[in-house]
């Protein structure tokens, strides 16, 4: 019974530790710093869904519904890769790093989800 005691105490330590020394190589996170990385994610997607729809327009040069396809195909396309990338640019500024291909899959997943 003492043995487990000391076993419990032991793992309770080391986890305690461990816990402690996540703590210290993560940055912290500010309100501030998530605000600016979601209004550059949201105005990149914008500005590249835009871009796509004038994209998908030149491409699909046809009348009326083949106007809409091809300006609806740009901005599904060009959203979740404005979306990514505003954000991993904003989030690799300072002592952070950010994944532009995991914001890539996040977008995307989204963009699927959406539609």
């Amino acid at each position: 019974m003492r043995y487990t005691r000391l076993l419990v105490i032991f793992i309770f330590l080391i986890s305690t530790l461990q816990a402690q020394d996540i703590q210290e190589t993560r940055p912290p996170l500010h309100a501030g710093k998530i605000a600016l990385e979601y209004t550059a994610s949201v105005v990149a997607g914008g500005m590249l869904a835009v871009a796509g729809a004038y994209a998908g327009m030149a491409i699909n040069n046809g009348d009326g519904w083949d106007d809409i396809a091809g300006v609806l195909a740009g901005m599904i396309i060009a959203y979740p890769i404005g979306n990514a990338a505003g954000a991993s640019l904003e989030g690799n500024y300072g002592n952070e790093s950010g994944s532009f291909w995991a914001g890539l899959g996040g977008s995307a997943v989204g963009m699927a989800l959406a539609l």
